[in-house]
């Protein structure tokens, strides 16, 4: 059988057991020039008719190379022109620096992110290859990388698709020359050892081959595939134990049962915690060791702690529960902490922190069940109030007398007891009249304030949520 044949029976095999390619697929391709990339190119070419694909070739200019770079350029304008290809370029003048992968990266991936939205882009498909995948793997795990980075480069990332992946790089050659293309660009600054990965493909690989082991490319690749399947089995179960010990899934919100989690094994637990942290971030990249270390520090201390990781997520342990959020602000800046608002009667709506606050008399006519059943409604024997009221937050040393009682309690045990966490404290309003608290909102009012079968006017408050409704657009009918 003719080599590129052979080669296009491959990758459709692989297309079709990764998933990789749907029918109808507009596909943008990353084109360099290079060999990988030009392969890439025309083998989709040759399977645009049985897939029905629109292909869409984008190349990226970085002026890095002077007249080697241009030349680059015009390969690709020439391969695209004779095989009938649109060709979208972007020209930059990237200078040297430290970083200048990740630049180029982040230039490249932009680009093709605009590229996605203009031309309405199902797939976005890569030249990597076999030999990509075994430099990566050694790549992360010099960098202390675990399971997940050992799986290397994944054949299928949301819409990023590499066909090659199944062929390593002297095979993809094969191919370009049997199909009769032998002029493609060749990089000269993958022969300097400037970047590490440069270090391992021109001098550990060929050491580790003629010392080693001759078919560690097809060894170390074969070692990804297991990883992958491994990773993907993990992340399963910490996706089920998840499940099981959620209590709350909010916007910006996590909240864990720890009696569920507490005895898991410590790997379930890293995937479940890096799992939990990509809900809210919105990526699995960026939690590491030292973060699951950090959050497992917590978990066996005593009280409430907490620990804040990158990308604004703040884990707290709150007795059996492990709260991950994002974006929320625990602490209450100290001029809030202070501020107070006095509820004038004469007024019946007050808006204090994120709250609506409604104050009104009523008759014990009027007194319905249903007040008693939320607990963001007090009631109060209107003749045992010393008004003015107000509403604030706690204070250093505040005493109450829980309703039920007879003594007074301090508020801070009084939270112990209720186990309203130390991060929690701070953020309930304390409602207080000239003289003492009168609620602890939507916990407990005090007992000197308390209805009885003598009380003929009541002080009603009531605490809402504001919420913010956001303006539809409103389309007219024209006439």
């Amino acid at each position: 059988m003719d080599l590129s044949i052979q080669f296009l029976s491959r990758m459709r095999e692989f297309i079709k057991e990764n998933k990789l390619i749907r029918r109808g697929d507009t596909i943008l391709v990353g084109f360099s020039g290079g060999a990988d990339s030009t392969a890439l190119l025309h083998s989709l070419l040759s399977l645009r008719v049985d897939y029905h694909l629109t292909l869409l070739a984008a190349h990226v200019n970085y002026n890095l190379r002077g007249a080697e770079s241009i030349a680059d350029m015009d390969f690709t304008k020439n391969f695209c022109f004779q095989h009938n290809i649109s060709l979208v370029i972007k020209d930059v003048k990237l200078a040297q620096k430290s970083d200048l992968e990740n630049e180029a990266r982040k230039i490249r991936f932009d680009f093709f992110a605009s590229l996605i939205n203009t031309y309405k882009v199902d797939k976005v498909a890569l030249g990597h290859n076999k030999n990509d995948v075994t430099e990566t793997m050694l790549l992360h795990l010099f960098r202390g990388a675990g399971i997940t980075g050992m799986k290397g480069i994944v054949p299928l990332n949301n819409n990023m698709i590499r066909p090659l992946l199944c062929f390593k790089r002297d095979e993809i050659v094969a191919y370009l020359n049997s199909a009769g293309i032998t002029n493609w660009r060749q990089d000269s600054s993958n022969a300097e050892n400037l970047y590490t990965r440069n270090k391992l493909r021109n001098n550990f690989f060929p050491w580790l081959e003629v010392n080693i082991n001759r078919n560690i490319t097809e060894t170390l690749y074969e070692s990804s595939l297991i990883f992958k399947e491994t990773d993907e089995y993990l992340k399963d179960i910490a996706i089920r134990t998840m499940k099981k010990a959620l209590l709350q899934h909010v916007p910006k919100e996590v909240r864990l049962d720890l009696t569920r989690i507490a005895h898991k094994n410590p790997i379930i637990l890293f995937y479940l915690f890096r799992y939990t942290v990509s809900i809210l971030s919105g990526s699995e990249t960026g939690f590491y060791h030292s973060h699951f270390k950090e959050i497992c520090s917590i978990l066996s201390a005593e009280g409430s702690k907490m620990v804040k990781l990158p990308g604004n997520v703040t884990v707290r342990k709150e007795y059996d529960q492990l709260t991950f959020s994002v974006d929320e602000k625990i602490e209450q800046q100290s001029d809030d902490l202070k501020s107070t608002l006095v509820i004038d009667t004469a007024k019946k709506y007050h808006i204090f922190s994120n709250k609506r606050i409604l104050s009104k008399r009523i008759n014990r006519s009027d007194l319905k069940r249903t007040f008693y059943e939320d607990d963001n409604v007090a009631l109060f024997d209107a003749d045992k109030v010393v008004f003015p009221v107000s509403v604030g937050y706690r204070i250093a040393g505040d005493r109450f007398v829980p309703k039920g009682m007879q003594g007074t309690k301090k508020l801070k045990d009084f939270f112990i007891d209720e186990k309203i966490s130390k991060f929690e404290r701070d953020r309930v309003l304390i409602f207080r009249d000239a003289e003492k608290i009168i609620w602890v909102a939507g916990l407990r009012t005090d007992n000197r304030v308390a209805i009885d079968d003598a009380t003929q006017s009541i002080l009603l408050l009531k605490m809402e949520n504001i919420r913010i409704r956001s303006r539809k657009t409103v389309t007219r009918k024209k006439k």
